[in-house]
């Protein structure tokens, strides 16, 4: 991501996400990874920030 952006907008970005998450979680009592994945990619507003978050996670299937 800090190759798109400075290195405190980046820091804001993984703030807004973490918080969103965080109240995504909070009546949950069980979640996969793959719903965890699902709902970041979803708040990753920017395509490019997406796709390299989708392309550099492990393939969880294969672990």
């Amino acid at each position: 991501m800090s190759a798109y952006y400075s290195e405190i907008k980046c820091e804001k970005i993984a703030e807004k996400v973490t918080k969103n998450l965080k109240k995504w979680l909070k009546n949950k009592r069980i979640v996969s990874s793959s719903e965890i994945r699902r709902k970041v990619m979803k708040e990753l507003k920017d395509a490019k920030i997406a796709f390299h978050y989708d392309k550099h996670l492990p393939n969880l299937s294969k672990l």
